[in-house]
């Protein structure tokens, strides 16, 4: 039987929240799917697969600052690997990648509660 999916709304502009020299490694946004959740979208290396796409003229220990590069992995990390599940389980070969401004991301949704 088929489940009725919630009223949802989508921001029209993802924030970058990257570091100065790369904002747009790290975007997020608010949306509501039947309550309020986050959007996060990390670009990533389409030709290197599940690696953050960082610009090879900004500095590794700007990414490392504050821990970003270590969130940013350890995501990365995490999703592929329930998503090679959900892909295996569910006979699906699609595509994780969504294209934002021409470059290659991950996107998913974050309880805006566990999020904050």
């Amino acid at each position: 039987m088929p489940v009725q999916f919630p009223e949802s709304s989508w921001p029209a502009v993802l924030d970058e929240r990257g570091p100065p020299e790369d904002p747009a490694i790290l975007l997020t946004g608010m949306a509501s799917v039947g309550g309020a959740v986050q959007v996060v979208a990390i670009r990533i290396d389409p030709s290197l697969r599940w690696t953050p796409d960082y610009r090879p003229d900004v500095a590794e220990g700007r990414y490392r600052a504050d821990g970003l590069a270590d969130l940013i992995e350890g995501a990365i990390e995490d999703l592929d690997s329930v998503s090679a599940e959900f892909r295996e389980s569910l006979g699906d070969s699609g595509s994780d990648i969504v294209m934002l401004a021409g470059r290659s991301y991950m996107v998913w949704l974050v309880s805006a509660t566990s999020a904050s």
